[in-house]
């Protein structure tokens, strides 16, 4: 199977460390960035890949972040959501959008893994 790139939008260093050496063990390529404006400057690039997005980010958050995206692309890419501090009423905004799940940090990797693979097939 072909994996689709990930993009990881999360201002902690060590959580993109992390996951991205976790994904990349799996054999997803994956494309940080320690901001939503970071990757809001490149997420033209983001068609036909997934995203992984920190809901609590500095400046624009995951919910702006959205928002920009339904502007700038035809279709959402398949995002999760990883959160510190998820409420359900968080969680509920976020699957409202249509995002495929919102996880807790730290984040099981086996569980995202499942969730990116049903979502790529």
């Amino acid at each position: 199977m072909n994996l689709p790139k990930i993009h990881l939008v999360d201002d902690d260093r060590a959580v993109r460390d992390a996951l991205s050496t976790f994904l990349g063990a799996v054999g997803y390529a994956v494309e940080l960035h320690a901001s939503g404006e970071a990757f809001l400057a490149v997420c033209e690039d983001a068609e036909g890949s997934m995203l992984i997005l920190d809901i609590n980010l500095p400046g624009a958050d995951a919910f702006g972040v959205l928002r920009v995206l339904r502007e700038r692309l035809p279709q959402l890419p398949p995002t999760v959501l990883i959160t510190g501090l998820g409420s359900p009423r968080i969680r509920e905004r976020a699957l409202h959008l249509g995002v495929l799940a919102v996880l807790d940090k730290p984040v099981d990797g086996e569980r995202l893994v499942a969730i990116l693979e049903d979502a790529a097939a």
